[in-house]
């Protein structure tokens, strides 16, 4: 037995996996993701680093700040989605 509201018709079910925003949300949440993803990759560079400069991401704190962008701008696309435009409007 599914545990609803009464009263409530399919459309109207609250979906807690992905989460639906406006468009303005979802582009607000990319930014915050990104620039965390970035920091994460400047921290991933000081804290952890590469010492001979021989690995990949590591070895500059450019690509490592890019990759942690990248990994920000893809992660909210995973758990959000943005609302469906209405046809009519």
């Amino acid at each position: 037995m599914e545990n609803t509201i009464p009263n409530e018709t399919p459309s109207q079910k609250k979906r807690l996996f992905p989460y639906i925003v406006s468009k303005s949300r979802y582009l607000v949440l990319i930014a915050a993701f990104t620039t965390v993803g970035v920091l994460g990759g400047l921290g991933y560079f000081v804290f952890v680093g590469c010492e001979t400069n021989a690995c990949g991401i590591a070895s500059s704190p450019y690509l490592s700040m890019v990759w942690g962008g990248l990994l920000g701008y893809v992660l909210p696309d995973i758990f959000v989605k943005t609302k469906k435009e209405e046809a009519g409007k």
